[in-house]
């Protein structure tokens, strides 16, 4: 028959696997969390950038201000290009114009 300190010991053994195995699962949880919240971050990035270029590439309203603005005989619409490092504003046979 184990002791009294034996049993102490035996009782913490059992109480710090117990934590240690409720600590993994916790682990694996987070984990969990930190994967799907990085996927929704990737998804909402890419969305947030194909939304940024449809709006830029074409945009009419540029285009019609860019008329009025600046009546070049050679130049008569631009196009913007958005990408991750800024915008280039193009003409139609896609010279670069003006680079941000």
């Amino acid at each position: 028959m184990p002791g009294e300190h034996e049993q102490k010991l035996i009782e913490d053994y059992v109480a710090v696997t117990g934590s240690m195995e409720n600590n993994q699962e916790l682990l694996r949880k987070l984990s969990k969390y930190k994967n799907d919240t990085n996927s929704i971050n990737r998804i909402a990035l890419d969305t947030l950038q194909r939304v940024i270029t449809e709006q830029l590439e074409n945009n009419k309203l540029v285009n019609w201000i860019y008329k009025l603005v600046y009546p070049h005989p050679h130049y008569k619409e631009i196009r913007m290009n958005g990408d991750r490092s800024g915008i280039n504003v193009k003409d139609v046979t896609s010279n670069v114009i003006l680079d941000h």
